[in-house]
C-alpha cells in the first residue's frame, strides 16, 4: 500500500473535496427517511397538523382545555388565544383558513413558537380527547380517567363543579399517567380533536393536507437530487484520481524497465512484465475507484443511519446488531477462501501469457515440426487451470450476493415484525418503522459496500505487490556517482583486463580471465562454436551486463565509471536479431542519438549496408512503413536496416554481433568494402560464423567454453590454431 499512498499524496485536495461531496450525499440520503417518515405520521396519518400550538380553536374547546391543567396552566392558555378581528383576518390569509369562522379564537402570534405552549397545548388537547370519548374507549386515551368520572359534556361540568383539592387531586393523577403515555399516542390524540376542532372552525383540511404532503415532498426531491449532484462529482472526480493515478504507474513502471540490465530482465519474464503494465495496474486503479467511493462513504453512512434509527426507536437496535454481525461472519468467510484464489489467478495468467507468447512467436517452427496438436494441449492445460480457478472465484461470488439478499430481506421482515407489535401497543407511528427500515437498509448497504471492497482488495493487493516487487528492484547497471564522459572524440581502443562473467544464479562463469586488447582503428572478429560466450562477450562492452571479474576500458577509462548513455552515444551496436518499430524507414533510422540526421545522410547509411536499392523500390521510399518487429520486411532487409541505423550516426566503435548471417556472400562482401571505406577510423569488432565474413580482419580472436584460445590473423590462426582450422575446415578449403 506504500506505493498507493506514495501516488495519493498529490491529489489530498481532490480527496478532501470527495470526502465534502461524501458527507453531502450521506446526509442527503439520510434526511430523505425522515421526510418520508412525515409525509406518513403527518401528512396521512394527521390530515397534515403539525405538532405544535394549534391555530386556532373554538372557544367551547379553549374552556375545556382550560378545565383540565392547573390553573397556572389554564391562565397561559387563555393568554395565548385571542379574539382579535386583524389576527382573524391574517389567519384567513393562509392556506386552508380562508372560511374560518368568525367567533374562532385566533393564537397570538407571539407565542406560535413557544415550546412550553406547544407541549401544554398538546397535554390539554389529549386529555380533553379522553374526556370527549364515551366510557370504555378504544382509542387513545383508553384507562387514562378514573371510572366513576363521566365522559362528554357532563365530565367537563362536573370538573367546574368539584372542589378546588378534589380538582387539584384528580388533575396530578391526570398529569402522571399522562406522563407515562408513549409520545406517538399523546400526539395522535391530540391531532384527532384537532382536526374536528378545525373542521368545526370550517378550516379546509384536504387543502392544509394536500400542501404539508406536496411542500415535504418537493424538499425530498431537492435533496435527492442533491444527493445525485454530489454523487455524480464523487464519481468524476475519483475516476480521474485513479486514471491519473494508472498512468503515472505505467510511467513509473516503463521507466523502471528501461532502467533494467540483462540480469533483471531474465529474472522477469516479458510475459509477467506485460501482464503487471495492464492487467495489474488497472486492477489497482479498479480498487482506488472504489476505495474513494466507498470506502469513505460505507463509514459516514453507516455511523450516520445508526445514530438516525437509535433516535427514532432506539428499542430495535438489536435487529441492526445481529445483521451487521452475521454480514461480517459472511464477509470474513469469503475473504479468507477469496486470497489464496486471487494469488492464484495472477500467477496462471502470467503463465497463459508466456504460453500464448511462446506460440506466436514460434509459429513457423511450430508448422514447420508439425507440433500444433502438442502446442493446443500444453494451451489447454494452462488455460483450463486458470479457468477452473475463476469458476472457483465465481461461485463464491455468485453466492455472496444471495446470502446478503436473504439477510437484508430477513431483516426487513423482522423489523417490520416489531415494529406492527409497538405500533399496535402505540409506541411507535407507521410512518418511524418505515423509517427505521430504510435507516437499517442504509446501514446494512454501507456494511456491503465495505464487504465488496474487502472483497475486491485481496487481488488489488496482490497486483500492488507485484508492481512493487519490480518498482523496488533496483538496477544492477546504474552510473556511478564518479562517473565521467569521455571526450568528445575518441580513439577507440578497447581493452578486456581479465574479464569473467556469469548470469544471475549461473551455477558457472559464461566467460573467463579474458585478456584482450583491441586497436582502435582496426577490425578486430571474434569466432568459435555455438555457446563459446561470444555474444555475450560484445554484450559487455555497452554495459549490457557488467562484468562479473576484472574490468572494460576505452581508451584507458573503466566503463563502469562512464555514464551509460555517452559510453554508448560512442558505440553503434547491431544486434543478432534485427529490431525494428512500428512507424517508417526513416524514423527506424533517426532513433535516438540519430534523431538529427538528414534524408542525405540516412541514404548514405543505406548505400553503405547495401539497403539503397531495395528501400528506393518501395513506393514511399524512407516513408515506407514499417510494422511491429518489421514483419513486413525480409529477414536481409531488417537486418541491413539494422546495420544502416548503427552506422548513421557518429560512433567511434561498431559492434556487429553475427549481423552478416542474414546476407548473401556478395551482398555480404559488397557490405564489408563499403565499410571499410566509410569506417577507416573506427574500431570494428565482429561476430561471425562464416570466415569469409572475418577472413581480412586485422585480428581475430578464438574463443572456446568461455576462454581466449588463440588469436592472430587468418593465415597466423590456419598455421597455429586447432580450433580455428576445424572451423575453417567445415566452410572452405584448406588450400583457400
Amino acid at each position: 500500500m506504500k506505493l498507493l499512498l506514495s501516488e495519493m499524496k498529490r491529489y489530498w485536495v481532490l480527496v478532501l473535496c470527495i470526502l465534502a461531496a461524501l458527507f453531502v450525499q450521506a446526509y442527503s440520503e439520510l434526511s430523505l427517511p425522515d421526510y418520508m417518515a412525515r409525509i406518513v405520521n403527518v401528512g396521512i396519518s394527521q390530515n397534515g397538523l403539525e405538532k405544535g400550538s394549534p391555530l386556532a380553536l373554538s372557544e367551547k374547546t379553549l374552556t375545556h382545555m382550560r378545565l383540565v391543567v392547573p390553573e397556572n396552566e389554564a391562565k397561559t392558555l387563555e393568554g395565548a388565544y385571542l379574539k382579535d378581528a386583524k389576527l382573524l383576518k391574517a389567519l384567513r390569509q393562509r392556506k386552508g383558513f380562508s372560511s374560518l369562522q368568525e367567533d374562532a379564537l385566533v393564537l397570538d402570534p407571539m407565542k406560535a413558537q413557544d415550546e412550553a405552549l406547544s407541549v401544554l397545548t398538546q397535554k390539554s388537547l389529549m386529555l380533553v380527547a379522553a374526556l370527549s370519548m364515551p366510557a370504555e374507549p378504544k382509542g387513545p386515551g383508553g384507562g387514562l380517567l378514573p371510572a366513576p368520572l363521566p365522559r362528554g359534556d357532563a365530565a367537563f361540568q362536573a370538573l367546574a363543579q368539584m372542589p378546588p383539592a378534589q380538582k387539584k387531586a384528580l388533575l396530578e393523577r391526570l398529569e402522571k399517567t399522562f406522563e407515562s403515555l408513549p409520545e406517538s399516542m399523546c400526539t395522535a390524540g391530540a391531532m384527532t380533536l384537532l382536526g374536528r376542532e378545525y373542521q368545526a372552525l370550517g378550516v379546509d383540511q384536504g387543502k392544509l393536507q394536500n400542501d404539508y404532503i406536496f411542500g415535504v415532498g418537493l424538499r425530498m426531491l431537492g435533496i435527492a437530487f442533491l444527493a445525485l449532484l454530489a454523487s455524480l462529482i464523487v464519481g468524476f472526480i475519483a475516476s480521474r484520481i485513479a486514471a491519473d493515478v494508472g498512468r503515472s504507474l505505467r510511467n513509473r513502471f516503463f521507466q523502471k524497465v528501461l532502467s533494467f540490465s540483462g540480469a533483471e530482465l531474465d529474472r522477469f519474464s516479458t510475459a509477467s512484465l506485460i501482464t503487471r503494465s495492464n492487467n495489474d495496474i488497472q486492477q489497482v486503479q479498479n480498487m482506488l475507484v472504489m476505495l474513494l467511493r466507498m470506502l469513505f462513504f460505507a463509514p459516514i453512512m453507516g455511523i450516520g443511519g445508526l445514530i438516525k434509527a437509535l433516535s427514532t426507536n432506539a428499542s430495535m437496535a438489536w435487529i441492526i446488531a445481529l445483521a451487521v454481525l452475521v454480514i461480517l461472519i459472511v464477509v470474513i468467510t469469503v475473504f479468507s477462501l477469496a486470497m489464496p484464489l486471487f494469488q492464484r489467478v495472477q500467477k496462471q495468467l502470467d503463465g497463459l501469457n508466456k504460453i500464448t507468447r511462446e506460440i506466436l512467436n514460434g509459429l513457423l517452427v511450430i508448422r514447420a515440426f508439425v507440433t500444433g496438436r502438442h502446442e493446443e494441449k500444453r494451451f489447454d492445460r494452462a488455460n483450463e487451470r486458470l479457468t477452473k480457478t475463476n469458476q472457483r472465484i465465481a461461485t463464491i461470488m455468485i453466492s455472496l450476493n444471495p446470502l446478503l439478499l436473504l439477510m437484508l430481506n430477513g431483516v426487513m421482515i423482522l423489523i417490520v415484525w416489531v415494529g406492527a407489535h409497538q405500533i399496535s401497543q402505540g409506541t411507535m407511528q407507521v410512518g418511524d418503522m418505515m423509517a427505521f427500515m430504510q435507516y437499517a437498509m442504509l446501514i446494512i448497504m454501507s456494511f456491503l459496500m465495505i464487504s465488496m471492497v474487502s472483497i475486491l482488495l485481496p487481488r488489488a493487493q496482490i497486483s500492488l505487490k507485484r508492481l512493487e516487487e519490480v518498482l523496488n528492484t533496483d538496477a544492477s547497471l546504474v552510473d556511478a556517482p564518479d562517473a565521467t564522459p569521455l571526450p568528445q572524440e575518441i580513439e577507440g581502443t578497447v581493452e578486456f583486463h581479465d574479464v569473467s562473467f556469469r548470469f544471475h544464479d549461473a551455477p558457472a562463469d559464461v566467460v573467463e580471465h579474458i585478456c584482450l586488447k583491441i586497436p582502435a582503428g582496426k577490425t578486430t572478429a571474434i569466432v568459435g562454436s555455438t555457446g563459446s560466450g561470444k555474444s555475450t562477450l560484445v554484450n559487455l562492452i555497452p554495459r549490457f551486463y557488467d562484468v562479473t571479474a576484472g574490468a572494460i576500458t576505452i581508451d584507458g577509462r573503466d566503463i563502469r565509471h562512464l555514464p551509460m548513455a555517452d559510453l554508448r552515444r560512442h558505440i553503434g551496436f547491431i544486434p543478432q536479431t534485427a529490431s525494428l518499430f512500428s512507424g517508417t524507414i526513416a524514423s527506424n533510422l533517426r532513433i535516438g542519438k540519430n534523431a538529427d540526421l538528414s534524408e542525405n545522410a540516412l541514404e548514405e547509411a543505406l548505400q553503405v549496408a547495401q539497403a539503397k536499392s531495395f528501400v528506393a523500390e518501395l513506393p514511399l521510399g524512407l516513408q515506407a512503413p514499417t510494422t511491429q518487429g518489421g514483419t513486413n520486411l525480409s529477414g536481409g532487409q531488417k537486418q541491413r536496416l539494422s546495420i544502416a541505423r548503427a552506422i548513421a550516426g557518429p560512433a567511434e566503435i561498431l559492434i556487429f554481433d553475427d549481423s552478416f548471417s542474414a546476407l548473401d556472400f556478395q551482398t555480404d562482401l559488397a557490405l564489408r568494402r563499403a565499410l571499410a571505406q566509410r569506417a577507416k577510423a573506427a574500431t570494428i569488432i565482429v561476430v561471425a560464423q562464416r570466415i569469409g565474413t572475418i577472413i581480412n580482419a586485422d585480428n581475430i580472436v578464438v574463443l572456446d567454453q568461455g576462454r581466449l584460445i588463440c588469436q592472430g590473423t587468418h593465415k597466423e590462426l590456419m598455421e597455429g590454431c586447432e580450433i580455428y582450422q576445424q572451423i575453417a575446415a567445415s566452410q572452405i578449403r584448406t588450400q583457400a
